[in-house]
């Protein structure tokens, strides 16, 4: 009789198993920059059975748990930026609000559709990357990206070769992690809301000033009625 009730109980956990593994599962919520939908990443993260919740993002393109923030970069975008030092500026801003800031930097074929695709293919008529005078030289690419990776040592560098391999890093980064918060990730990096009618391109410009961060931005805005008396 005990083996009959052992084969009963199998049976009927392996019958459980079963319709608990038919039950359709909820889609994963991915927060993305709306600017992001000019590319075909959007659509290849559907594909891998992800939800893309599109928003205006100040920080980050893509928002995959609620401490994980990518920034997505072309390669030519990736020398630009380094240059310039707006890469810098961005991967600060990521360490602010996340615990785990991530730079996802792509091959020319998953960023169709963007400025940066029309870059790339005008410096690169064959859609391989050729080193040209006016662009750093490897190492002093290999040199900025060190410094960036001494600044920020969370900062985590990732490659993909097309928007599949993106599509599935993100899945396997956000697995068995918490859905992002909608109304935080809108809120990182976004200028304090105090009922005050502010010029927001004059609150970009003075949060890019040295020394200027989350913690003084309001009083100094507070504290001056435009730039110049701020100068």
């Amino acid at each position: 009789v005990r083996l009959i009730d052992e084969r009963r109980l199998l049976a009927a956990t392996s019958d459980m198993e079963r319709r608990q593994s038919t039950r359709p599962k909820k889609a994963r919520a991915i927060i993305c920059d709306a600017r992001e939908f000019r590319s075909s990443l959007p659509l290849a993260l559907y594909g891998r059975g992800l939800t893309v919740v599109p928003s205006t993002l100040v920080v980050g393109d893509y928002v995959l748990a609620p401490d994980v923030v990518v920034e997505r970069k072309s390669v030519s975008d990736l020398h630009g930026s380094l240059q310039g030092g707006r890469l810098a500026g961005q991967a600060d801003a990521m360490a602010r609000f996340y615990r785990t800031p991530l730079l996802l930097i792509e091959t020319t074929s998953s960023l169709k559709g963007t400025a940066s695709y029309v870059a790339d293919t005008q410096e690169q008529p064959d859609k391989k990357w050729a080193p040209k005078d006016d662009l750093p030289s490897t190492r002093a690419v290999e040199a900025r990206l060190a410094m960036l990776a001494m600044a920020q040592p969370r900062l985590r560098f990732c490659w993909a070769a097309d928007d599949a391999s993106s599509a599935n890093l993100f899945a396997a980064i956000g697995r068995n992690k918490p859905e992002p918060s909608l109304d935080k990730a809108r809120a990182a990096g976004a200028a304090p809301d105090d009922g005050v009618d502010r010029n927001e391109a004059a609150v970009a410009l003075v949060r890019r000033l040295p020394g200027v961060g989350d913690h003084n931005l309001r009083a100094l805005l507070n504290g001056v009625a435009s730039l110049a008396a701020l100068a």
